[in-house]
């Protein structure tokens, strides 16, 4: 190689992808249409059944069951919580306040924001919080959420009424093993995926790459989730049943009818529409009336949406953790590669932290947009070598 050429700038890292539903038409006509499903409802309900009327349900419920409801929910929250905490174990040691606050908060947000675009903030915050680099976060975020999922269709299954009996513990068995063989065969999953189903196996590569390194995290963590949604699902049905009278495994079928209407590509604002919509389908098997059914999963909603609001304000009281800043790498310096298992799934994302004298870098970046940025220095040679010679 000639003392003039250049070395080829290294090829860009695969960009990281946010866990939101995948778009599948324009931003604004998204939104658009999440403003109408929640205008949509609100004219519904008015013209069905009456917002005072709806409203005037809350009046005979027992003030006892909504306060032991709003304990269990607050149980299931708490059990969330911990699954983050031990997830990210090593980074957030001591500070389990802050955790929960970035918890309840994104769960607010996701609950109030359309289109799952409250999932950004929880690596926002975590970033801001404990400095965890979202080549991180974003993977064990899309890894938890895939594991929610996976509970709520299996939970789904084993309620479904067209299932028999063995037929439907058979099932059940079945798909109870999927997370351990997922986790044996992880390597094989990321390399069998690569380059194929488009954007959602880049989605499926990424949350692969955040399972938990070690058998004893992954199983744990797979228990903190089943106990969770046991719990949230038992106090959803029961609330359900308060408006409504069901026979429970109903109750649970509207309600895992409704959760599973997270996953949808468009949502209302704060689920509105969807969510009553997915409750009346589960439903229909139950012989419910449509005023009915909508009277119920509404107030329903309500409920969801007021708990997440509380929580989400008693949050703010809560310590906002404490940012932990690695020391700054001097210019030239090779990046840190991701840990294993980041590492199988091809994330070559550079964790280094810029360097805070490169503001004036970043400056020049934002002026002159299309420019390239500054070649990076050259290392010095060390003092035990010959002028001229450098270090490789």
């Amino acid at each position: 190689m000639s003392g003039n050429s250049r070395p080829r700038p290294p090829a860009r890292p695969e960009p990281i992808i946010l866990p939101s539903a995948p778009p599948v038409t324009s931003p604004i006509l998204s939104r658009a249409v999440s403003v109408l499903l929640f205008l949509g409802l609100v004219l519904i309900v008015q013209l069905s059944v009456g917002w005072s009327a709806l409203l005037s349900a809350w009046e005979v419920v027992p003030f006892a069951s909504v306060t032991g409801a709003v304990a269990l929910v607050f149980i299931s929250y708490a059990l969330r919580a911990l699954r983050v905490r031990y997830y990210f174990a090593a980074e957030t040691k001591g500070h389990d306040l802050a955790i929960l606050r970035i918890f309840l908060l994104h769960n607010l947000l996701n609950n109030l924001l359309p289109l799952r675009s409250g999932e950004i903030s929880f690596p926002v915050m975590m970033k801001r919080a404990f400095a965890i680099p979202m080549a991180r976060t974003v993977p064990g975020l899309m890894y938890l959420r895939l594991l929610d999922l996976y509970v709520i269709v299996l939970l789904g299954l084993v309620l479904a009424p067209w299932l028999g009996g063995v037929f439907r513990w058979g099932v059940f068995v079945t798909l109870a093993a999927v997370p351990i063989l997922a986790f044996l065969g992880q390597r094989q999953l990321s390399l069998a995926l690569e380059g194929r189903l488009g954007r959602l196996g880049r989605v499926l590569t990424q949350a692969i790459s955040g399972f938990p390194s070690t058998i004893e995290s992954y199983v744990g963590i797979c228990l903190l989730t089943a106990g969770n949604w046991a719990v949230k699902l038992f106090v959803l049905a029961a609330v359900l049943r308060m408006f409504l009278p069901l026979p429970y495994p109903d109750a649970l079928i509207g309600v895992v009818a409704g959760e599973l209407t997270g996953i949808l590509p468009i949502n209302g604002l704060a689920g509105a529409g969807t969510y009553e919509g997915g409750v009346i389908a589960g439903l229909q098997g139950s012989g419910v009336g449509f005023a009915a059914g909508m009277a119920a999963a509404v107030n329903l909603h309500l409920f969801v949406l007021g708990v997440a609001v509380i929580s989400g304000l008693l949050a703010l009281t809560l310590p906002a953790g404490v940012r932990r800043v690695s020391p700054a790498l001097p210019r030239g310096t090779a990046p840190r590669t991701l840990p294993r298992p980041f590492a199988a799934a091809g994330l070559p994302v550079n964790l280094n932290r810029r360097h805070p004298s490169d503001w004036r870098q970043r400056a020049h970046e934002r002026s002159t947009p299309g420019s390239s940025p500054p070649q990076p220095a050259r290392s010095q040679p060390l003092p035990s070598q010959p002028v001229g010679t450098t270090t490789r």
